[in-house]
């Protein structure tokens, strides 16, 4: 009997990393002006927006956040008090893990439509990410009044309520998650990987098994199993099912990655990892944890030349990744280059705290059309 209550030990410091925070798709255009009274100049203006509303939306869709983020930001500045315009913006960059910049249009979005569900849940994870807890609380519970069967609306309050240590609450959230959706695939997926975030392997790698009996081609479902197959210490079918990920979805930056963690880790081959890390960060140039990744690969293969450019490459998309500067670190002092290195690993140490209690990108990119 698959359970839908999860222990409040580990459920924040366990929490995956490698997935955005934004479970809708965008799909909001904005009507710039009027074609009765606006100047050519205005139309013009519009036309340039709309063009790039459009672009930053395919790109969005298909991973490309950062791509995105800058096309809504160009939107963004000359229509600053559209909503749907704040909305697609403040959506990129809670994708990109920028929820300080976020909360701003998020809450832009709000004030025009005090109804948007899909905005008030995005605000609710940013400030949640920031720290915010109560107010994170707040606003997702907004959300779910106005939809409330949203399954990725319950599990970030059921993760957000076992970090205050309201466990009653949060397993009431996941129990409620189920029964409101109980033929739904994607709620399987979320309550498969809110156990194995609780350490409930045999039940995660149940639920996961009953999210793809009801959709056998759900390639992020393949891609949880793999990561619970992993947590189980079976590389073999980890492997099986992370390739099947990848088949389904070609252009699955995280299932690329988990199966470099596996051949990196598990198999102890830097070489084929080396290959699906670079896979990775072609399906996105701007994966930090990818170029983290890669970098420890070279270290593996004794090639600091190469795992110094990738480690510096990722510090510079992510300069959060503790990791990535403690590799550097180690690689600089190898160097002889103390001073440097030192600093590398203070920065890492301060880092390394705060990371405890991050919860940067917790879940999969799923729209809300899946259930």
């Amino acid at each position: 009997m698959i359970s839908a209550t999860i222990s409040a030990k580990h459920i924040v410091s366990a929490i995956m990393t490698g997935f955005c925070l934004c479970f809708g798709v965008l799909e909001r255009s904005a009507s710039y002006s009027s074609a009765h009274q606006a100047s050519d100049a205005e139309e013009e203006r519009a036309r340039h927006a709309n063009g790039w509303n459009k672009e930053g939306m395919q790109l969005y869709t298909g991973g490309q956040y950062r791509q995105a983020a800058e096309l809504f930001e160009k939107v963004y500045s000359l229509y600053p008090e559209n909503p749907d315009v704040a909305f697609n913006y403040g959506m990129a960059l809670q994708s990109l893990g920028q929820c300080e910049r976020a909360v701003a249009p998020l809450l832009k979005a709000i004030k025009g439509r005090p109804g948007d569900n899909e905005a008030r849940r995005s605000l609710g994870v940013c400030y949640v990410s920031l720290g915010r807890l109560e107010e994170g609380v707040a606003e997702l519970e907004k959300s779910l009044a106005g939809d409330p069967k949203s399954i990725p609306t319950l599990f970030y309050l059921a993760i957000t309520y076992h970090k205050l240590h309201r466990d009653n609450e949060a397993n009431e959230r996941l129990r409620w998650m189920m029964e409101q959706n109980p033929s739904s695939s994607i709620a399987f997926l979320f309550l498969a990987r809110a156990t194995r975030i609780s350490q409930k392997c045999p039940e995660a790698q149940e639920a996961i098994d009953h999210a793809l009996e009801l959709d056998p081609h759900l390639a992020e479902a393949y891609l949880e199993r793999g990561t619970i197959e992993r947590c189980q210490h079976r590389p073999d079918e980890a492997e099986k099912s992370l390739r099947e990920a990848l088949r389904l979805k070609p252009e699955m930056r995280d299932a690329s990655l988990a199966l470099g963690e596996v051949y990196l880790e598990d198999r102890q081959d830097p070489e084929q990892a080396i290959f699906l890390f670079q896979q990775a960060i072609q399906a996105d140039p701007y994966y930090a944890q990818a170029q983290l990744d890669l970098g420890n690969a070279y270290l593996r293969k004794k090639d600091t030349v190469a795992a110094e450019k990738a480690l510096r490459q990722a510090i510079q998309l992510d300069s959060a990744l503790s990791r990535a500067h403690y590799l550097l670190g180690t690689i600089l002092q190898r160097q002889g280059k103390k001073k440097e290195a030192e600093l590398e690993f203070a920065k890492a140490r301060v880092l390394a705290a705060s990371e405890h209690d991050r919860v940067s990108e917790a879940f999969g990119n799923y729209s809300e059309d899946e259930k």
